[in-house]
């Protein structure tokens, strides 16, 4: 056999057992899709000139009740759902809200099928995950990747570290497991800053007495605020994305000056990245403050 034929021969291999692998994540994939994708809503919040404002996902928790991103609905006066059928599902409004988590609960007039809750301490480094989400159209999909680590973020709580490869738009999407169980909320920010928010952080939202409408909250830039800035800038510091905490904490600071910590925080960036001359004015600024807080 010829050099040339046999160099056939290993194309036509690995051609068929790559189609065969992909064949196989495709199945799994599809089959998750069935089992969850009923629980998963397609979101778009819209001005109060009706004009859309941002497109995301949300994830049920319950029946009537579903979990996505702050930032899809904090400057909505109202939000629309459709469910993986394509069908309107009418979001009646918010029933309780975690700032600094970028949490939302969401009371829906529908009878959704609650995902099975799993446990992120199960995860292992390099564990199978699969994120549900909108597409630009509208349709919930599905994404493959995998885990990386629990990154603890001190007093803020802890994130998932975690690749997966999908669209904006799943901002707010349920992850799960390899069962389908579900272990977080996907996290997509400015500067392609993604993570997993855990399960424990979606079921201790504290709960509103009742619904109130979107029309009625203070309508806000979720990375306009102090909260907002903190967490995603927090977040990239412990993904070890220097630049985009840097940006976030930057904001953050200006926004709130009396955040020392997150002066501190600041600083050491800063001075990790050379530029000295903003590292010693930002401890200055922390200096002074603390001086003013001695002296009264």
């Amino acid at each position: 056999m010829t050099r040339s034929r046999k160099a056939c021969f290993f194309l036509i291999g690995s051609i068929v057992l790559t189609s065969s692998w992909a064949a196989a994540q495709t199945e799994e994939a599809n089959n998750i899709l069935g089992q969850a994708g009923s629980s998963v809503l397609a979101l778009v919040s819209y001005g109060s000139d009706k004009a859309e404002i941002l497109k995301g996902s949300a994830l049920a928790l319950a029946e009537d009740l579903v979990v996505t991103a702050y930032h899809v609905i904090s400057q909505a006066y109202d939000v629309e759902g459709l469910n993986i059928k394509g069908k309107k599902v009418k979001v009646e409004g918010i029933l309780g809200v975690d700032k600094t988590h970028d949490i939302a609960l969401l009371k829906v007039k529908s009878k959704l099928q609650a995902l099975s809750v799993g446990s992120v301490e199960s995860l292992t480094e390099g564990a199978r995950l699969f994120a549900l989400g909108s597409n630009e159209s509208g349709q919930v999909i599905i994404a493959e990747g995998a885990f990386r680590k629990i990154v603890d973020l001190g007093a803020m709580g802890r994130i998932l570290e975690l690749t997966l490869p999908v669209p904006e738009q799943f901002r707010g999407g349920p992850i799960v497991d390899i069962n389908g169980q579900l272990v977080g909320m996907l996290f997509i920010g400015e500067r392609g800053l993604k993570f997993g928010i855990p399960i424990a952080s979606l079921v201790n939202v504290p709960r509103m007495g009742k619904v109130a409408e979107f029309k009625s909250q203070t309508q806000v830039d979720y990375f306009e605020t102090a909260e907002g800035n903190n967490f995603a800038g927090r977040a990239a510091l412990g993904l070890d994305d220097q630049m985009t905490a840097r940006l976030h904490l930057e904001k953050a600071v200006k926004i709130e000056p009396s955040d020392l910590t997150g002066q501190l925080l600041l600083a050491d960036i800063l001075s990790k990245q050379r530029d000295y001359a903003a590292a010693v004015a930002t401890i200055r600024k922390v200096r002074n403050r603390l001086g003013n807080i001695s002296t009264r």
